[in-house]
């Protein structure tokens, strides 16, 4: 009996110990959005400050990206290569790329009073701007293929998400509405979006 057991106790200990791997391979990550409440003379004024806040960090935005009846927003990905895979433990030598994702709502004035103090503007809320919740995430991945240079064999994994953009974004945006001059560059601002989005 003890011959027979043998290949099977082999076998259990070499599934057993793959268990770890095959759990790895299809692990997903928490998404991890940044949510603020920004406020803008008018929507329009909102809508085109936070694509262009995207496009000037170099996260290309097409056309199919955009559904303004749905105020959302999703660039493409934005590669960063590395011309050798590293080690398990060191993701950031690694290549990888992001993907930003973006979306808002118009608040009311009894869900501006419920909101968490660390989400409002450090400024406070003026009552003659209208006031949106923004969420903003930045999805990252990288590169596991031996040969992270050469895009035909990319080997694209999941990663934990980017807060650190994320927050960049959503900084960003609050400046440029903050900003006096903004809206005498709106219409140049608005030209040059779609020029690069190619409408």
């Amino acid at each position: 009996m003890t011959t027979p057991d043998r290949p099977l106790r082999s076998a259990l200990a070499l599934a057993l110990g793959l268990l770890p791997l095959i759990a790895g391979c299809g692990a997903k990550h928490k998404p991890l959005p940044v949510e603020r409440i920004v406020q803008a003379n008018t929507e329009r004024d909102f809508w085109w400050a936070l694509r262009s806040v995207v496009q000037e960090l170099d996260y290309p935005v097409s056309p199919t990206g955009v559904d303004e009846s749905a105020r959302t927003l999703v660039s493409q990905w934005k590669e960063s290569a590395a011309p050798f895979r590293g080690g398990p433990n060191s993701i950031d030598r690694r290549s990888y790329r992001t993907r930003v994702s973006a979306s808002y709502r118009k608040l009311r004035t009894s869900e501006i009073g419920e909101a968490d103090q660390g989400e409002l503007p450090k400024a406070g809320i003026d009552v003659d701007l209208e006031t949106y919740r923004v969420t903003v995430r930045v999805e990252r991945e990288i590169n596991e293929s031996l040969r992270p240079m050469d895009a035909r064999y990319a080997d694209w994994k999941a990663a934990p998400d980017d807060e650190r953009i994320a927050n960049q974004i959503v900084f960003a945006l609050q400046l440029k509405l903050g900003s006096e001059d903004f809206r005498l560059q709106e219409d140049a601002e608005r030209e040059r979006v779609l020029r690069r989005v190619g409408r």
